[in-house]
């Protein structure tokens, strides 16, 4: 019986060796080494393909944040339209510090070379908010029964007539009997010709031979050409004409001319529109954007050459030719009751040569937008 107990122990401790042994090779299997690791990942094993698709984690780092790229922001979107030409380039102040991620909004600008290829994305809620002639922010103001609000007028410095080499033009009255060069036939840009003769004692038809050209590059290249005494142009036409033949001079700005025949008021071309809706939504976003475009529009004055750089690189105008016409475009951000007034006078004299050059009537007080 003792050989019997004895055997009984050894083959009782020979089982409890055979049963650690197996557990530690089974442990052995899940806690590979580093050298082990790496070698399965360089062969691409099916491990190291899962393990790929994980982020990886520093050992300091809290799991419960995200890292800064993927953090929420409060920003709101806004997507903003505006034209190549002098609109644009008061924009790009702030669209340099919107790509710098310094901006108070998270804006997306789209810039186009003509009016109505803008309309259309803001009047189907593609566009927040665009910078417009103000004549065409009328009709939309009338069109969609009041869904597009003036917010700020942009443009006053935009038109001049230019006399060709040799022309002495130094009033309106020296146009009498000269050929003058437009483009913009049935738009503001004639109404606002007429509108300057008749006022200063000329009759279009009569006085002077007015010839209407299908595009503005189009008549300064007849004036360069010597085929016309003097051309109404919009900057930057205006300085591109300038830089091709210096002889070619710079006779009446339009903006002073208008100023004198109607007691001092202001000629604001373009403005700034938002979509009522989005501003109801958002008058949070609507109050960045003035702010900063305010900003921006001061910027690019004060800061020409670098301004120019970026006009050039946004491919909003070349940026020599946006040197030389910072200063005489008059880029700003007006608001108050003084805009009302100014807008109200310039549609009125639209609206007695054409009523559809603004929708067929004087748009009323709903088409200023006022913070609540």
């Amino acid at each position: 019986m003792q050989v019997n107990a004895k055997r009984i122990c050894s083959l009782l401790v020979a089982m409890v060796l055979a049963i650690s042994l197996l557990a530690g090779c089974a442990g052995g299997g899940q806690n590979s080494s580093p050298a082990q690791s790496s070698e399965s990942e360089a062969q691409g094993g099916p491990e190291s393909s899962v393990e790929a698709d994980e982020p990886s984690q520093p050992d300091n780092e809290n799991p419960n944040e995200m890292p800064p790229d993927l953090l929420p922001t409060d920003k709101i979107a806004v997507r903003v339209g505006a034209l190549k030409g002098p609109t644009g380039m008061g924009l790009v102040g702030l669209m340099d510090k919107n790509a710098k991620g310094a901006a108070l909004a998270d804006y997306t600008f789209t810039l186009e070379g003509a009016p109505d290829v803008v309309q259309g994305p803001l009047v189907n809620g593609d566009l927040d908010i665009a910078i417009l002639p103000t004549n065409l922010a009328a009709v939309l103001y009338n069109k969609t029964q009041g869904a597009v609000q003036l917010i700020a007028v942009s443009g006053m410095r935009v038109l001049y007539v230019m006399a060709a080499p040799g022309v002495e033009i130094a009033s309106v009255a020296d146009l009498k009997g000269k050929t003058l060069f437009t483009a913009g036939q049935g738009s503001t840009q004639e109404y606002v010709l007429d509108y300057l003769l008749r006022q200063n004692g000329l009759d279009p038809a009569a006085d002077l031979k007015i010839e209407y050209k299908a595009e503005q590059a189009e008549t300064m290249a007849q004036l360069l050409a010597g085929s016309c005494d003097a051309a109404l142009l919009p900057q930057p036409f205006v300085t591109n004409a300038v830089v091709k033949n210096h002889e070619v001079k710079r006779a009446l700005d339009v903006t002073a001319e208008w100023e004198k025949i109607t007691g001092g008021s202001q000629l604001p071309m373009s403005c700034v529109v938002v979509r009522k809706e989005f501003a109801q939504e958002y008058p949070e976003a609507v109050a960045a954007f003035l702010q900063e475009y305010d900003e921006s529009t001061q910027w690019v004055g004060e800061n020409i050459e670098e301004a120019a750089t970026l006009i050039g690189e946004y491919e909003i105008v070349p940026e020599a030719v946006a040197k030389l016409a910072i200063p005489d475009s008059a880029i700003q951000c007006q608001t108050g009751p003084e805009v009302e007034a100014a807008v109200n006078a310039y549609l009125k004299v639209l609206l007695d040569q054409n009523p559809k050059s603004v929708g067929g009537a004087l748009p009323d007080e709903g088409f200023f937008y006022k913070a609540e």
